[in-house]
């Protein structure tokens, strides 16, 4: 019984190491690696289209990219989105959120803004061309970046998710007050 158990826990520990040789193995893939976005984005709020040219010249992207297959008001966390928005309006100047929506029913995408008091522009990208572009991971926690002026990745993580990757981004933005 005491081998079988051993067994398992070594099963458990290699599973472990695993997952954290895949984790860093993606982290080398995506860092610095440039995210190209799609020209036939179409930003839109609360279902009325937007101009948002100046979001692109920012210093620094937030990127979500969400795939709209199940739930998508869960995926994007709006509520949550907001919150941090707040927290980091102080960065407005030289910092832009894109929320990138692969959908093509852009009503319900404006139903769950309009639940969520969400304001801010989501970019619609109707045909899939962000993935196609950037050949995204498949793993959600891996489909949002901060990005720099010249659109590389500079930490990889979604900070909604993820507490360490929210220390990240904190650490991030503290050093560039100093």
């Amino acid at each position: 019984m005491k081998a079988f158990a051993l067994i398992i826990l070594l099963s458990v520990c290699v599973s472990c190491n695993s997952k954290q040789r895949n984790y860093i193995k993606t982290l080398q893939e995506w860092y610095g690696k440039e995210i190209v976005f799609s020209n036939n984005l179409k930003a839109k709020v609360f279902n009325r289209d937007t101009i948002c040219d100046e979001m692109f010249n920012k210093k620094y992207k937030v990127v979500l990219h969400v795939d709209s297959t199940g739930c998508s008001q869960c995926k994007l966390q709006l509520s949550h989105w907001k919150i941090m928005m707040e927290e980091f309006e102080i960065h407005n100047d030289s910092l832009a959120f894109f929320y990138i929506v692969h959908t093509k029913n852009i009503r319900q995408m404006a139903i769950i803004c309009k639940q969520n008091k969400f304001n801010h522009p989501l970019f619609y990208d109707i045909n899939g061309e962000m993935e196609k572009l950037n050949h995204f991971n498949k793993n959600e926690e891996f489909r949002c970046f901060l990005l720099d002026s010249n659109n590389q990745v500079i930490i990889l993580g979604n900070p909604i998710n993820n507490p360490a990757i929210r220390k990240l981004y904190n650490k991030h933005f503290i050093s560039m007050k100093e």
